[in-house]
């Protein structure tokens, strides 16, 4: 009110409004500092908890040996026995064409299984050109195996 009748109603308002934008503009520095903070914890968290999660080999096993489960049912071969007995046959049998491969990817089960693997649904569209490393047109064992881990999670410098 005092600069007002100082220097004139004009000066007063421009005082006023620009009082006004510092303010909002230092609350938003406030919020978006609070922001990155609670972003970049939850990042790091997610993180931690992916590592973590990629370096448990046993649920890499298990979840193998469900997707060696899949390929065995849709292909309509019989299987009865331990999971170590469907390795070793696998090492032997495993051998997926481009038409065999598309047939698994349809089914919901062996997408799902490869999601939880952490092979996102957009990469398996061309996951079998990328697991077939010598270009030989089919997926042997080790091919597939090798591939799947190498692929899990997501890309890093």
């Amino acid at each position: 009110l005092l600069l007002s009748n100082y220097y004139g109603w004009w000066y007063g308002l421009l005082f006023c409004i620009t009082s006004m934008l510092m303010t909002f503009g230092l609350f938003n520095v406030i919020v978006a500092i609070f922001v990155e903070n609670v972003v970049d914890a939850a990042r790091k968290n997610d993180l931690a908890k992916r590592q973590a999660h990629m370096r448990d080999q046993e649920f890499f096993a298990q979840k193998l040996v469900e997707l060696l489960e899949v390929i065995w049912e849709l292909r309509g071969w019989h299987h009865e026995g331990t999971s170590q007995e469907l390795l070793e046959k696998a090492k032997e049998g495993v051998h997926l064409t481009p038409s065999i491969y598309e047939e698994l990817r349809k089914s919901a089960r062996f997408s799902e299984v490869l999601e939880q693997l952490d092979i996102a649904m957009e990469d398996q569209y061309a996951l079998f050109e990328t697991l077939d490393g010598d270009q030989s047109g089919v997926i042997d064992f080790e091919e597939l195996i090798g591939g799947i881990h190498m692929l899990r999670g997501d890309a890093r410098r």
